[in-house]
C-alpha cells in the first residue's frame, strides 16, 4: 500500500474511532462489516471512473473500508451488489483501497444495471450470516404504484439505457410506505453469529419495501445480530420514505441521508455511528 493511501486510510480509521469514543465505546470485539451497493441503471454514473481511475462511489467505498479496518477482526469487508437480483462479490481488504469497484462492479459483465429490489440482497445477507434462520420472503402487497412507461422514442431510450422499464426503476411510493405487522416470531437462533453491520447504499425507491421491512423485522425478532444502515444517495430524499420509516420503527436499522457523495468523513462517520447504533453495538457486540 503506497504511503498516501496508507495516510488516508489511517486518517479515516481515526475518524471512525473518534465517532465511537463520542458514545463511550473504546473497546470493540469483532464485528463483520458488509457493504451493499445499488447497481440499478440510475446509479451507473456514480461508478464511472475519472482520469485518475477513481469514482465518487469508490471514494465512498474507501470510507467503508476504514470502518471495516476498525471494526472487523481481519479488516475484510464482504461486498454485495443488487439491481433486481443480488450479486455476491469478492471480499475486499485494505489492498483494495482506491480500486475495488472498477474491477468488481463497473466492468463486471454479470451486472446488468437494471431495476431496484431490496429483498434479494437483504435475504441473501441474512441467509449467509445465519444459515439456520431459514429466512423466507414473506407475502406482502407491494407499496409502490409504478408510473406508466413513457411511449415513443423516450420510452424506448429509457429502457435501452437502463435495462429496465420505468415501472422497475422509478416507482412512485404511495403512503403509507410500509407496514410492519405483528407476527409469530420463530425461535431465536442458537447458532454463534458474529454481529454484522450492513452498509446499504441506494439512490431510489423499491417496489418491495414492505417485504424488506418484514425481513428486517423478522431478523430482529429472531434475535439475529445484524444491523442495517440504509444510506440514501442523492438529493431526492422523498423517495426514501420507506427506508426512513423502517429505521424509525425497527431497532436493528438506521437511515442516513447522503445528498452529496462529497460529504466529509467526519460527518459521514458521525451519522453512521449514531447513538442508536452505538447502543445496538453495546447490547449485541458487547462493545465497551
Amino acid at each position: 500500500m503506497t504511503s498516501p493511501i496508507k495516510i488516508s486510510l489511517e486518517k479515516r480509521t481515526r475518524s471512525v474511532q473518534i465517532s465511537l469514543e463520542k458514545h463511550n465505546i473504546t473497546k470493540m470485539p469483532p464485528v463483520k462489516v458488509v457493504s451493499v451497493f445499488d447497481v440499478s441503471g440510475s446509479m451507473h454514473g456514480n461508478f464511472a471512473t475519472d482520469k485518475s481511475g477513481s469514482s465518487r462511489m469508490q471514494d465512498t467505498f474507501d470510507r467503508m473500508l476504514a470502518i471495516a479496518a476498525k471494526l472487523d477482526d481481519d479488516g475484510t469487508m464482504e461486498v454485495y451488489a443488487f439491481d433486481t437480483s443480488a450479486y455476491r462479490l469478492a471480499d475486499a481488504n485494505l489492498s483494495d483501497y482506491g480500486g475495488y469497484l472498477a474491477k468488481n462492479i463497473e466492468h463486471n459483465s454479470r451486472i446488468g444495471w437494471g431495476g431496484t429490489l431490496y429483498v434479494p440482497p437483504i435475504a441473501s445477507i441474512i441467509r449467509d450470516y445465519a444459515p439456520s434462520s431459514q429466512v423466507a420472503v414473506p407475502d406482502a402487497e407491494p407499496v409502490a404504484v409504478p408510473e406508466e412507461a413513457p411511449s415513443g422514442i423516450f420510452g424506448w431510450a429509457k429502457k435501452k439505457l437502463f435495462g429496465a422499464s420505468v415501472a422497475e426503476s422509478a416507482p412512485v411510493i404511495k403512503s403509507p410506505p410500509v407496514n410492519i405487522p405483528a407476527h409469530t416470531a420463530a425461535p431465536p437462533t442458537t447458532e454463534a453469529v458474529t454481529p454484522a453491520t450492513v452498509l446499504f447504499f441506494t439512490d431510489g425507491a423499491s417496489s418491495d419495501a414492505d417485504m424488506c421491512a418484514r425481513l428486517i423485522d423478522k431478523a430482529h425478532k429472531d434475535n439475529l445480530p445484524i444491523y442495517f444502515h440504509f444510506v440514501g444517495v442523492g438529493s431526492n430524499q422523498t423517495s426514501f420514505a420507506p427506508l426512513k420509516y423502517i429505521a424509525s420503527t425497527l431497532p436493528n436499522a438506521g437511515y442516513v441521508a447522503m445528498n452529496d457523495l462529497s460529504i466529509s468523513d467526519e460527518e459521514l462517520y458521525a451519522s453512521l455511528i449514531s447513538e442508536k447504533y452505538a447502543n445496538w453495538l453495546k447490547s449485541h457486540a458487547n462493545a465497551k
